[in-house]
């Protein structure tokens, strides 16, 4: 990195700007998400006591690199958000019922274990196994709808559920100033589901 100790403030700023965007250039993106994939595993409708529930579970295709993020310090935080619609045209839906869960996933140093942590519960769900922890949690997943009552027997239904997986560690100026990077750990991922009532 070039010398700056002697550059009045302004023009040392500019000279890092200008060497932070020449590595991004010169060097070959580097992101998980252009390696890394999300599975979806399972992805049923159920009747949870008289409530509409989407089951499902999160997977990676290689635990490797996201065990060597957490490591580094990244925050992985997961974004489900799960929605019922009636079908209209290709371009429109009416959405009845949309929910959103989050789950945070970061790496205690000090124990040298795993944590996630879901919504704003308080409950820390802790491994030093990486694997059995998203065994535990994300592979078992469930987000309601609604009640079952509200919908009209005969009728058609489309229940759409889009996840995403973000490192959240990442500093507000290197986001702004590297906008054209992506953050995601993986690419997101988008599921629709239709059936009849």
């Amino acid at each position: 990195m070039p010398n700056t100790t002697h550059l009045p403030t302004s023009i040392r700023a500019g000279v890092i700007l200008l060497f932070i965007s020449l590595m991004a250039l010169t060097c070959p993106p580097h992101s998980p998400a252009a390696e890394q994939q999300l599975q979806l595993r399972d992805f049923v409708l159920d009747n949870s006591e008289g409530q509409i529930a989407v089951r499902f579970g999160i997977g990676f295709t290689d635990l490797d690199p996201v065990r060597l993020m957490l490591k580094e310090g990244a925050q992985i935080t997961l974004e489900c958000e799960a929605s019922l619609s009636e079908p209209g045209t290709i371009w429109f839906s009416d959405t009845l019922t949309r929910h959103r869960f989050t789950s945070v996933l970061t790496y205690n140093v000090l124990t040298r274990e795993y944590v996630i942590v879901h919504g704003n519960e308080t409950a820390l769900h802790k491994n030093t196994s990486l694997l059995k922890l998203l065994e535990q949690t994300w592979e078992k997943l469930s987000i309601t709808l609604g009640q079952l009552s509200a919908l009209e027997r005969g009728k058609d239904y489309r229940v759409t559920l889009d996840i995403r997986a973000k490192n959240d560690n990442t500093p507000p100026w290197l986001t702004k100033t590297l906008f054209f990077w992506s953050w995601d750990v993986a690419p997101s991922m988008h599921y629709t589901m239709n059936f009849t009532f």
